[in-house]
């Protein structure tokens, strides 16, 4: 879910005094590459590429192929436009985000996202996510989170689950620049924190819940890891309230949101440098603030609604920054809507509609795009499912494979969320 633009100070004092030292282009140090691994973090929600690890852009910047030249266009670049504005001066460089050159690199850096064995490189070397998790909301099943082999498919068990601190959970949120998963509790006004990396049973690293919280059936989340911090929608009390990322106990938000937003459900941070983009179930549109907007009394950049726009009991938001493109459950429509991630405002129609009158989507709640594998899939409440998609898939397009069964405990799936550990 994208999000934001560059760090200020772009190319930063390390890289420039490799410069000043002569550090010739095939060797670029560590040191110099700092500002990368900075720019890393910062576009992390942008680029949604789990397996593309710090310790794989640090190896990526002091690669051969990697010049001076294109490590500094790479820190120019807004986050969402890197490969776009990159490609001529980067050539092969793995900086690139899904630069074929990454499957050269190691496939884990040792870090906290090697813990698992890596990632798979599909695609010409992209990475793909290797486990999807699901919230089940209620009934036999619910009120757990749940991981799955991200190809899973019918009969398939999930590989761990955990239940404490889980109430009617929503949606869900990874942070894995600091390996978390965020699962927001609708039943019972909290926000759980579980390593990414979760294991059976386990309880969560922390709680957000209290009078305090101003959390009021919290649905829709987005981490923010750089500025360090947490983005909630509210769907009752129709405000957003923000926290710090670490927040945990009765803690009081940051600054709320509110005004304009009716039944705020899931939330991604952008399209554009510094905004964040609301789905209103009730409300029928999609709005775009500022990030950093505050007050009860908040008018949004943009809005798209209106009857060519198809939007009706909008749910489920997924940003996918390297097509350019934003996809949106309208549940009421039984429809998955693609729009332009750039989002004009008015009654914009989308770019493509998956789904058709007696379809294989019936009630989506959630959708989560897998860029490497392009694979979309879609969360069916109602049908006790995940539907997976050609990424590209329209109209009464049939499904790639589809997560159902008693073997997978599926119970009103409602959020989709990467948690490679």
């Amino acid at each position: 879910m994208t999000r934001r633009a560059l760090l200020p100070g772009v190319i930063g004092t390390s890289l420039a005094f490799a410069w000043a030292c002569g550090v010739p282009a095939y060797d670029l140090t560590p040191l110099t590459c700092d500002a990368v691994v900075d720019k890393f973090a910062t576009c992390l929600p942008v680029f949604r590429h789990d397996g593309l690890t710090q310790g794989r852009w640090m190896a990526a910047c002091q690669a051969p192929e990697t010049s001076e030249d294109c490590v500094a266009c790479v820190l120019e670049a807004p986050c969402g436009v890197v490969a776009a504005t990159c490609k001529a001066r980067c050539g092969s460089s793995a900086l690139l985000p899904g630069a074929s050159a990454i499957a050269g690199l190691p496939i884990s850096d040792g870090g906290a996202g090697a813990a698992g064995g890596g990632v798979t490189p599909v695609d010409g070397g992209v990475a793909a996510h290797r486990e999807l998790c699901v919230a089940n909301f209620g009934g036999s099943f619910g009120n757990a989170v749940s991981a799955f082999a991200a190809t899973a498919s019918s009969g398939s068990a999930p590989t761990r689950t955990v239940t404490s601190s889980v109430s009617g959970p929503q949606q869900l949120a990874a942070d894995a620049v600091h390996g978390e998963l965020f699962v927001a509790s609708f039943g019972s006004n909290q926000i759980a924190v579980f390593p990414l990396a979760f294991g059976s049973g386990q309880a969560p690293l922390r709680v957000l819940a209290g009078a305090a919280t101003g959390l009021s059936s919290p649905v829709g989340l987005a981490v923010d890891p750089v500025a360090g911090e947490l983005f909630v929608s509210n769907y009752s009390s129709g405000s957003i309230t923000v926290y710090a990322r670490t927040a945990s106990g009765n803690a009081a938000p940051l600054r709320r949101i509110a005004g304009a937003l009716l039944g705020p459900a899931q939330l991604a941070l952008g399209p554009g440098a510094g905004e964040l983009v609301v789905a209103n179930a009730t409300g029928k549109s999609l709005q775009v603030y500022a990030r950093t907007a505050s007050g009860t009394s908040v008018s949004p950049l943009r809005v798209v609604s209106g009857s060519q726009t198809m939007l009706d009991d909008v749910n489920g938001l997924f940003l996918d920054a390297t097509h350019g493109e934003l996809f949106v459950a309208s549940r009421a429509r039984a429809r998955v809507l693609v729009f332009s991630s750039a989002l004009p405002s008015g009654n914009t129609p989308p770019l493509r509609v998956l789904g058709a009158a007696g379809g294989a989507i019936t009630d989506p709640i959630d959708v989560l795009v897998d860029e490497a594998s392009g694979e979309l899939f879609v969360s069916q409440y109602g049908a006790n499912a995940v539907t997976v998609f050609a990424r590209t898939a329209s109209g009464g397009a049939a499904p790639v494979r589809t997560l159902s069964g008693a073997a997978t405990r599926l119970s009103q799936p409602t959020g989709l969320e990467w948690c490679d550990g």
